[in-house]
């Protein structure tokens, strides 16, 4: 059985679409998912504020993953209208996961237009986009390398020279793909194996690049291939210019949000009495100290070592972080914390998903270093980009070993991904012998002491592939 949901993004103040209209071009049991009561609409020349535009947009996706992950198949209708910088977001958020149609309405009064898009893109399919370099007067080989993608009305360079210029800026190169030609079908099956190799082929061109720009204009199916074929490994730091009110200007960057909004890291940990002692002091420290070697302090640490469960609420409320750490004892289906008295007190699952989903928004990554922590990994993915958590035990020494190495990676730039590789390696290769195993953080395996069937840490994602996607800091440019 195939599960329909459509994602509809109502969010202009002018020429809005109907729910019938939208109903009469979907299949009739499709699941429909509205974008438009988490932000201000907006009408023509008065841009949406982009921020929560962006994050009401992830919000979308992750209860449009949750939906797909009820039944085996499911297939994504894209409608409505905004702002391109906002279609280009949902493409980028939806990338390869699933086959998707984007019901295209060329004009105010004239029907949806179904454009089916596959996953993969058509290699034998012609070219839509013509492709040319502008040539500037004024260039710098380290600024952002542009590429303008667009469909009837090309932009005119100086007006993407003057939205660098407000940027303090200069473009390192401009590359265009314009096609004279209306979006249709045709352009629907050609266009994704293009931007696949012009975004490639942009980024070699201009390896010194400080960013790539992304200048978009025409139908807001484009926009969304474009959004779909970012491939983070190969663009990391990507800048979205939109049109509005005659003029270009910086809707947002990737990653979003930006860096002083989720570099900081919540740290809670309890090593409750009554339970098996853990150097938690000596965890926090050292990954500080390693951070200090840093050129700069990356990322910013707010530590609660003796955590009572609405810490948790607290410190999400006030710091609004880009990553939670949880550190301690645990077992299926339960975090232990402290009590007013210094002894354990359990969290469940169904508790700490509600603090995340009233006040971690601003949430990509979640860290439990406990013992069996997966358990709660599969229901906090509804909120939360990236998961990492123990299958099985884990001893103190290695779940140090592995978080001062996760945030030493992630200060110096690199992805949850990679971070993670870096850190289960360095676990692996600092492990200690048998002898002298210190406690694990497993309430369940206490009475028998059996510590050595430790299994590594598991990496969680949202959705395929996009730890690759997650960076809390940026990296220097040399």
């Amino acid at each position: 059985m195939i599960t329909d949901i459509v994602l509809w993004l109502d969010l202009a103040a002018v020429n809005q679409m109907t729910e019938a209209t939208v109903r009469a071009s979907t299949p009739r049991e499709a699941q429909l998912l509205r974008l438009t009561k988490h932000v201000e609409p907006y009408g023509e020349g008065t841009p949406p504020a982009w921020p929560p535009v962006i994050t009401a947009i992830d919000r979308l996706v992750r209860e449009a993953q949750r939906l797909g992950r009820q039944l085996p198949d499911c297939r994504y209708w894209v409608t409505g209208r905004a702002g391109l910088p906002a279609f280009f977001h949902l493409g980028h958020r939806l990338s390869q996961m699933a086959a998707t149609t984007f019901l295209h309405q060329p004009d105010d009064d004239s029907p949806l237009v179904p454009l089916p898009i596959e996953p993969r893109a058509s290699a034998d399919a012609p070219p839509y986009l013509q492709v040319e370099s502008g040539t500037l007067p004024d260039r710098d080989p380290r600024g952002p390398a542009v590429l303008a993608v667009s469909c009837r009305h090309r932009p005119v360079e100086a007006a993407i020279i003057k939205a660098l210029h407000d940027r303090r800026s200069r473009a390192s190169g401009i590359t265009y793909a314009h096609s004279p030609h209306d979006f249709d079908e045709a352009a629907a099956r050609s266009a994704p194996g293009q931007l696949h190799r012009l975004l490639r082929d942009t980024c070699d061109a201009h390896p010194d690049r400080s960013a790539l720009a992304i200048v978009l204009r025409g139908p807001t199916p484009l926009a969304f291939l474009v959004g779909r074929a970012i491939n983070p490994r190969v663009c990391r730091d990507v800048q979205i210019f939109g049109y509005d009110g005659g003029r270009y200007s910086l809707a947002y960057e990737l990653p979003y949000p930006p860096v002083p909004d989720r570099n900081k890291v919540v740290f809670v940990a309890a090593s409750p009495a009554d339970l098996p002692r853990l150097e938690i002091e000596g965890e926090t420290d050292e990954i500080e100290r390693e951070q200090s070697h840093l050129v700069t302090r990356a990322l910013d640490f707010v530590k609660h070592p003796r955590a009572q469960p609405y810490d948790i609420y607290k410190a999400l409320e006030e710091h609004q972080p880009g990553v939670l750490h949880v550190s301690g004892h645990g077992s299926s289906g339960e975090l232990m914390f402290l009590d007013g008295h210094g002894v354990s007190r359990p969290l469940s699952t169904s508790d700490l998903v509600e603090t995340i989903r009233l006040v971690g928004g601003s949430l990509r990554l979640a860290v439990l270093s406990a013992c069996h922590s997966e358990s709660h990994a599969s229901t906090l993915l509804e909120h939360v980009d990236c998961v990492v958590a123990m299958r099985g035990p884990i001893r103190d020494d290695d779940a140090r070993r592995f978080a001062v190495t996760l945030y030493y990676r992630l200060g110096l730039g690199d992805s949850v991904r990679d971070a993670f590789n870096h850190a289960r390696h360095a676990m692996r290769l600092q492990r200690s012998d048998c002898a002298g195993i210190p406690p694990a953080r497993d309430v369940e395996a206490m009475a028998s002491g059996d510590h050595a069937n430790v299994e590594p840490p598991q990496l969680c994602e949202s959705a395929p592939d996009i730890a690759r996607e997650v960076f809390l800091v940026r990296r220097s440019t040399p």
